[in-house]
């Protein structure tokens, strides 16, 4: 059986870490009743979601205006603030 969810599109957050990609995803997990499986390739989004990781999709921003940071649960897409960045530069004629 194939993966019933896009592997390339997602990310995966065991237990509220920080996510990975399809890419950096283990072949073996244990899931919540004590059994294992390997070979991702056939892993299913129940058997992940019962061995402990959350999956979501990458989402596109522009990384010249924005940043993103994982709140533990998903993460935020945030507009850099050139003004505060540039008012806690030092004064340069201190």
């Amino acid at each position: 059986m194939a993966n019933d969810f896009n592997a390339a599109e997602s990310w995966f957050s065991l237990n509220g870490h920080v996510p990975i990609s399809w890419h950096e995803f283990p072949e073996r997990i244990r899931l919540s009743d004590g059994s294992t499986r390997t070979d991702k390739s056939t892993f299913t989004e129940a058997q992940l979601n019962s061995a402990g990781y959350k999956i979501g999709r990458w989402v596109n921003y522009n990384d010249e205006t924005h940043y993103k940071i994982w709140n533990g649960t998903t993460f935020e897409i945030l507009e850099f603030n050139i003004k505060e960045d540039l008012d806690d530069l030092p004064d340069p004629e201190e």
